[in-house]
Formats: structure tokens, sequence, C-alpha cells
């Protein structure tokens, strides 16, 4: 199993996270991302497998990956809404270059505040 590492600065003090869960390490990342787009949001990345959602198959690990923007957020930001698509946006086009997507699950365009993705990081492409 791998190991991820992760720093991030909050309140000016480095904060470390390390994991084996791959899960783990990308709903970081992509709290990140949402933090440079300035996006409210709130991201949920569970683990599974392809046809059975759970556990571990030959297929590898899946991961769905559900953003879905703050309620709140039109009354502390009323930009954040409008960022929330473009948000969304970079975070699919991350997706097609660094993971296999299933293809039942692409990107949900049902509405403007909620996205939706199943992915499998590709061998031989750097974790993002």
């Amino acid at each position: 199993m791998a190991k991820f590492r992760l720093q991030r600065l909050k309140g000016g003090r480095k904060h470390v996270l390390v994991t084996d869960s791959a899960a783990d390490y990308l709903r970081c990342l992509i709290d990140e991302m949402a933090g440079d787009f300035n996006v409210l949001c709130h991201v949920t990345v569970t683990e599974g497998t392809l046809g059975t959602r759970a556990g571990t198959a030959p297929d590898g690990h899946w991961m769905r990956v559900e953003i879905e923007a703050a309620a709140e957020a039109p009354l502390l930001d009323r930009a954040s809404e409008f960022r929330f698509g473009e948000f969304a946006d970079e975070l699919n086009h991350v997706f097609v270059k660094f993971y296999d997507r299933d293809a039942d699950a692409v990107a949900s365009l049902d509405g403007s505040t909620f996205r939706n993705w199943t992915v499998r990081h590709r061998r031989d492409c750097p974790w993002i």
C-alpha cells in the first residue's frame, strides 16, 4: 500500500498528514484546490471498486468523488457560487488527464451546485 504525505499551512503553522488512503489524499488535495479557487463547497471521496463499490478487486481501487456548493456560499460570498462551475470544470480536467473515469459517472451536469465522478488513478501518472 502506498503512503501519501501532504504538508499544509494552517494558521501559519505547518501540518503534515501521512495516510495510506488514496481517498483521504485526494480529498485533501481537492480541499486545497477549492481554497485556491476561493470556493465554499463540501467534498466527499470514498474508496471502492467499480463492480462492488467496496473492498478490493483486480481492476484497482475506484474512488467516488462528490463536490457540492455549500448552502451558505451565496450568503457569505456571492461570487463563490459562480466560481463553483469553474472549479468543477478544472477538477474534471484533472480527472481526464490523470485518472480513468467510469463512463457512467462522468461529471454530473444536472445542476450548477453538485458534481460527481467515479475515478481510478492512472498508472504512470503523477498524483495531483
